[in-house]
């Protein structure tokens, strides 16, 4: 009577937003042919020295299963593992604001992130180009992030991107800050009996 040797078999995921790769590995080094099934499709897979790893992207919101074992042979018996995971991706909303001024912007500029319910996104980093300051800031309590700003007279682009992750999808918005020079006039006026002449004088 042949005793049939053990073997574990593990499910890992790795997820980018909605980008996921399974990977199926046992704890012996073995090249084996495994029973493997992703939300109900089935299909027989080879293991390469006990690991095997296939990628799904774009994957839709929903929850996906993954069953994976070894047909009872001669040889080996294995678990019937089985893992379950969940990708729900939301929509980030990112708020700001395309600011016109005179002479000199010296404020914060200020940006809020939001779902699309309007709930404040917390604890979301974003990447941040202001003319040629980069910031990398990550949103508050309520998801605002704050910036001290002191730009001179000019146009400046705003560039904010937030690159995904396992709740969020990639998002980015373009703004700009114009501030310009403020002109003062000088007029002045002249009379005469039946004429007048007006001289402007712009600085």
């Amino acid at each position: 009577l042949k005793v049939k040797e053990n073997v574990k078999i593990d499910i890992e995921f790795k997820q980018m937003i909605n980008d996921l790769e399974v990977i199926i590995e046992l704890n012996k080094t073995l090249n084996e042919t495994v029973n493997f099934s992703f939300a109900g499709e089935s299909s027989i897979i080879r293991l390469d020295n006990g690991k095997f790893s296939i990628n799904y992207t774009g994957l839709a919101n929903n929850n996906y299963t993954v069953i994976a074992y070894i047909e009872n042979d001669t040889n080996y018996h294995s678990n019937i593992a089985q893992k379950t995971i969940e990708i729900n991706i939301r929509e980030l909303i990112i708020q700001a604001d395309t600011i016109n001024t005179i002479n000199r912007y010296y404020d914060n500029y200020r940006i809020l992130l939001t779902d699309e319910e309007g709930n404040g996104i917390a604890g979301k980093t974003l990447d941040i180009r202001i003319a040629e300051g980069n910031y990398i800031e990550t949103s508050d309590n309520d998801g605002k992030i704050v910036i001290p700003l002191d730009l001179g007279i000019g146009e400046y682009e705003v560039n904010i991107l937030f690159n995904g992750d396992n709740e969020f999808f990639k998002a980015n918005v373009t703004k700009t800050i114009t501030v310009l020079e403020k002109l003062f006039a000088d007029i002045s006026i002249s009379t005469l009996v039946d004429e007048a002449t007006i001289d402007i004088r712009v600085e």
